[in-house]
């Protein structure tokens, strides 16, 4: 093929692309098939437990895991702050009292937003249920102990998204024979599927069909329907190529036929990583807690994207990403 144009596009996508798909892969869908019960001895299970029980945030923070992250970082670090989870530890009446005085002096001090007196109870009470009774002696300790339980959590919703996307493949069938039935149009991959035809725009018009088929590019444009090189259009005899690649801030791969980076990693390959934003950390702590961050895990994990994330594209698009301050440093 000679004279022809490439165009190079990017489509990032977070987790309202999947929602559009009708995938239940929402914090609080997740929580909802949680019996808290049988895992307060997970330190996560616990806060998030209380802090719906006891309605401590808006009914769409809760169970946000990455701001509750970066929450229970800041409460450890005033627990922890000379020596205060000892003094804690030898006035076991006078716990509330203790934690409304700290937390008056500090707040006036630090950013610390969504600091209380409650939500402090809650972490040090956290440690305490899920320590055999008893709280870590130093901040480190504090923090090796729910970077284990998070990793758990972490293990935890994969289980949970393998389950929906596994309740999708055994619908796929009947979608595509039609079937009218109520539940025929909820099912994730046919979803996807077209979405992403939609973005990328795969549907061409009848002409450019038959102009392949003259100048024998017909198993061309078979072949790259879903994938790089798709043929876009064709103006004045000369091609028009888009190279289509996908960074996706979920753990689900809605298409395997195409260049996708699930920079969280992804259920197929494992390790998936929930995370805060790094310039979040290192403006907020005395000693900021890196290894909670994702970038640390990213390198940690060993992440290598499949396709050239520096590349030049012509065009970038967005689609169901909120754009929340945990990926802040990814733009």
């Amino acid at each position: 093929m000679e004279n022809n144009e490439v165009i190079k596009q990017l489509l990032i996508i977070g987790n309202g692309f999947d929602l559009a798909c009708g995938l239940k892969s929402k914090y609080t869908d997740f929580f909802e098939t949680i019996e808290f019960r049988n895992n307060e001895q997970n330190y996560w299970y616990y806060v998030f437990k209380c802090l719906k029980n006891y309605n401590l945030f808006p009914s769409y923070e809760w169970a946000d895991i990455e701001l509750q992250i970066l929450n229970q970082l800041k409460n450890l670090e005033i627990l922890y702050q000379n020596n205060f989870i000892h003094t804690l530890k030898l006035k076991t009446d006078n716990v509330r009292a203790l934690l409304e005085d700290e937390i008056t002096s500090m707040i006036s001090k630090r950013n610390l937003n969504n600091v209380t007196c409650d939500s402090l109870l809650i972490t040090y009470m956290g440690l305490k249920e899920t320590n055999y009774s008893t709280v870590p002696e130093t901040l480190s300790k504090a923090h090796d102990i729910i970077f284990h339980y998070l990793t758990l959590l972490e293990r935890d919703f994969n289980d949970f998204l393998s389950e929906q996307i596994y309740i999708a493949e055994a619908k796929i069938d009947n979608y595509l024979k039609n079937d009218s039935s109520e539940n025929s149009y909820i099912n994730y991959f046919p979803k996807a599927f077209l979405l992403l035809s939609h973005l990328f725009g795969w549907y061409p018009p009848a002409p450019l069909s038959e102009k392949c088929k003259e100048i024998n590019l017909r198993s061309t444009y078979e072949e790259t329907t879903f994938l790089n090189g798709f043929i876009s259009s064709i103006k004045n005899d000369n091609i028009v190529i888009i190279e289509n690649d996908v960074l996706s801030f979920n753990y689900t791969i809605p298409y395997e036929n195409m260049d996708i980076c699930n920079i969280h990693g992804s259920l197929q390959n494992g390790g998936i990583i929930f995370g805060i934003d790094y310039e979040k950390v290192i403006s907020t702590f005395k000693i900021p807690p890196v290894r909670f961050t994702k970038s640390y895990r990213i390198i940690k994990n060993n992440f290598h994207p499949n396709f050239d994330l520096t590349k030049k594209y012509d065009s970038i698009l967005f689609f169901g990403h909120g754009i929340g301050e945990a990926d802040y440093s990814y733009f």
